[in-house]
């Protein structure tokens, strides 16, 4: 099986449609798809931990525990399709 460590781009709109053909090759290939959650709702959930266990610093104030959190992540429906 090959392994491709490429950074193909940061995809922030959709819906987006990629070809990944001209990264792989031919043959078995694996693609990982990493997910993250968007940056306001880490500060928000930071909010409402001890200082010492926070994993943002930040100057933003108007984030706090109980501001509702924001749409993330992979927001369906998403296909994964294989070409010819």
């Amino acid at each position: 099986m090959s392994c491709l460590w490429v950074a193909i781009h940061i995809l922030l709109l959709g819906p987006v449609a990629n070809n990944f053909a001209a990264d792989s090759d031919h043959g078995q290939n694996k693609l990982e798809i990493e997910v993250v959650n968007f940056w306001p709702n880490r500060i928000i959930g930071d909010a409402s931990l001890p200082q010492d266990e926070r994993l943002t610093k930040t100057n933003i104030r108007n984030l706090k525990a109980t501001t509702a959190l924001m749409e993330s992540g992979l927001l369906g429906p998403v296909r994964i399709l294989e070409g010819q």
